[in-house]
C-alpha cells in the first residue's frame, strides 16, 4: 500500500513538474520587464515630468507684453483675451498674400 502511494506521488510529480517551471520561467520573464520598468522607464518619466515643471515654473515668471507677470493673477489672463480681442478689430489679410 505505501509502495502504490509513493508511485501516485511520483506520477503527480512528473506531472505537475512541467507546470511549475513554466509558471516559474514566465514569472521570471515578467519580473524582468517589472525591473526593467522600475530601473529605466521610471527614472525617465521622473526626468520628463522634472522637465514639464520647469517648462512651467519658465512660463509663470514670464512677463507679458504689458510688462506685467503671468504669475496667474487675473490681470494676466484677461491681456490674453484682450490681445486676443485686438487682433478681431483687424482686417483679415487678403487672399493670395503672405501676412
Amino acid at each position: 500500500k505505501r509502495l502504490q502511494k509513493t508511485e501516485e506521488k511520483l506520477e503527480l510529480v512528473k506531472r505537475w513538474t512541467p507546470v511549475v517551471l513554466q509558471q516559474y520561467r514566465e514569472t521570471c520573464v515578467r519580473l524582468v520587464r517589472f525591473r526593467e520598468v522600475i530601473d529605466v522607464d521610471c527614472p525617465r518619466a521622473i526626468a520628463r515630468i522634472e522637465q514639464m515643471l520647469t517648462a512651467l515654473e519658465n512660463y509663470q515668471t514670464v512677463v507679458s507684453p504689458r510688462g506685467t507677470s503671468t504669475s496667474g493673477d487675473s490681470d494676466s489672463q484677461n491681456s490674453v483675451a484682450r490681445q486676443t480681442d485686438a487682433h478681431d478689430d483687424e482686417p483679415p489679410p487678403e487672399e493670395g498674400t503672405d501676412p
